[in-house]
C-alpha cells in the first residue's frame, strides 16, 4: 500500500505544473465578488474566491494557507474591492472557463495577503518527493521484514 502511495505522489509531482520563479506567473486585477473560507471536518480548509467578469474560481491550496493572512483579508476586503491575484501562466486560458485556479499571490494596492515569494519558496521545496521516497522505503522495509524475518505461523 505504501508503495502505491509513493507512486501516486511521484505521479502528481511529475505531471503537475511547477512554478519555479515569478516569470512563471501572470497577475490580474479585478473586483472581488465573492469569497468563502470554510473550515471543514478533521481540519480541512477550503478557501475560494471569485473576481468580476471571470468564470473561474480562484483557490488558495492547502499548503499555502499558512502563508495567507486570513484575518486581515476578512477585516479589510469587502465586495467590489479591487485585488490583484497571481496564478500560473499555463492557466491563463482557464480564467474564462468554470475551473478552479490556484493562486500564488493576493494583494491590494496597500496590503499583501498572500505573497508570491513565500508561495514560490514553498512550491520549490520538493517536500512531496521526500514524502514519496519515505513511503517507498517504508513499503520496501515492510516487504523485507515480512518476507525474510517475520513469518506468520500457519495452522
Amino acid at each position: 500500500m505504501t508503495i502505491l502511495v509513493s507512486v501516486l505522489i511521484f505521479y502528481d509531482h511529475f505531471t503537475t505544473d511547477k512554478i519555479q520563479s515569478e516569470q512563471d506567473l501572470i497577475c490580474k486585477e479585478g473586483k472581488i465578488i465573492d469569497y468563502s473560507f470554510k473550515h471543514g471536518s478533521r481540519g480541512s480548509k477550503m478557501y475560494y474566491f471569485r473576481l468580476e467578469g471571470l468564470k473561474c474560481t480562484f483557490q488558495i491550496p492547502a499548503n499555502f494557507i499558512y502563508d495567507f493572512n486570513e484575518d486581515e483579508f476578512i477585516s479589510q476586503i469587502s465586495s467590489n474591492d479591487i485585488i490583484e491575484v497571481c496564478f500560473p501562466k499555463s492557466k491563463q486560458i482557464d480564467i474564462y472557463d468554470n475551473k478552479k485556479i490556484i493562486v500564488f499571490q493576493i494583494k491590494t494596492k496597500y496590503t499583501t495577503y498572500l505573497s508570491k515569494i513565500d508561495t514560490i519558496n514553498r512550491e520549490t521545496r520538493n517536500s512531496d518527493v521526500y514524502a514519496g521516497i519515505g513511503f517507498f522505503l517504508a513499503g520496501m522495509l515492510y516487504y523485507v521484514i515480512r518476507k525474510f524475518i517475520w513469518k506468520p505461523k500457519t495452522l
